[in-house]
């Protein structure tokens, strides 16, 4: 059994900027999640859309390679969409960093009603990810429910596609983490480890989902690991977060800082 635990660029989303909200005073870049990841001790980094790899040189991709080697951990890269250019990029990229993973999420309303559609441009890929061998993993969202999800990865047929589960996400497809798990953990090649709690909003009348510290939410670490885990033998563990913001950008990044630093400790305790 191979279970790496990392980092990713939704792990910082506050730290590397989000539309509407002010920039912090320094935005994180591509080789600062880097040093973060080196002083975390922990084995791979995921680049995804909030931190994009196509906009770096091919210096600077190599740059990266190289100091992710030194250092021994492994990469994986993300995009969103399946349109068969971009994914064909992502994984020229995948190449140059040895990485053997891209997450990616299936964007576009018409896939929603058009599954085939989904299916056939995978299905087109799939020559070139057995070629590098690289893994793509599809990550849940609103977009669509587990049972469709499901459905796209047993018509594509590949071992070189799976899913990239992401604990709340499906939320907004009104779907809870027991849901998606008893759907789709037979295909997990990704985890996106996210806490969450489920309040009520102050005058009684609703509910509100928000992210807080992992740990220290409603979601069952034993038994979504010991769901994902035993029929998974080769995983990577993705720690994300959605902290709310805090008074001012300053006090959100460095919030956002110590739940990482918890939240890793936290999962190396129950991992390892």
């Amino acid at each position: 059994m191979s279970i790496k635990l990392g980092i990713g660029s939704w792990s910082y989303p506050w730290a590397i900027g989000v539309a509407g909200y002010p920039n912090p005073q320094k935005v994180i870049s591509v080789f600062d999640l880097l040093n973060k990841a080196i002083s975390l001790k922990v084995d791979v980094i995921q680049y995804c859309d909030n931190l994009p790899l196509h906009h770096l040189t091919e210096p600077e991709l190599n740059e990266l390679k190289e100091r992710a080697v030194k250092a021994g951990i492994s990469l994986e890269v993300g995009t969103r969409g399946i349109e068969t250019e971009n994914i064909i990029k992502y994984i020229n990229i995948a190449q140059q960093l040895d990485a053997n993973l891209i997450r990616t999420v299936i964007t576009g309303t018409d896939y929603h009603s058009n599954l085939g559609k989904a299916v056939k441009l995978i299905k087109k890929i799939i020559p070139k990810l057995e070629e590098t061998g690289v893994n793509l993993a599809i990550e849940n969202h609103e977009k669509h429910t587990a049972e469709e999800l499901a459905y796209i990865i047993r018509e594509v047929d590949s071992d070189y596609v799976g899913i990239c589960l992401d604990t709340v996400n499906s939320f907004g497809a009104m779907e809870t983490p027991g849901q998606i798990i008893a759907e789709l953990s037979p295909y997990v090649i990704n985890l996106h480890f996210k806490d969450f709690v489920i309040e009520r909003v102050d005058h009684q009348m609703g509910l509100l989902i928000r992210g807080c510290q992992p740990g220290k939410g409603q979601l069952d670490i034993n038994w979504l690991l010991g769901s994902i885990i035993k029929k998974n033998k080769n995983l990577s563990i993705i720690l994300e977060q959605w902290p709310p913001f805090n008074k001012t950008i300053e006090e959100t990044v460095a919030r956002e800082e110590k739940w990482v630093y918890e939240g890793i400790k936290f999962l190396k305790n129950r991992l390892f």
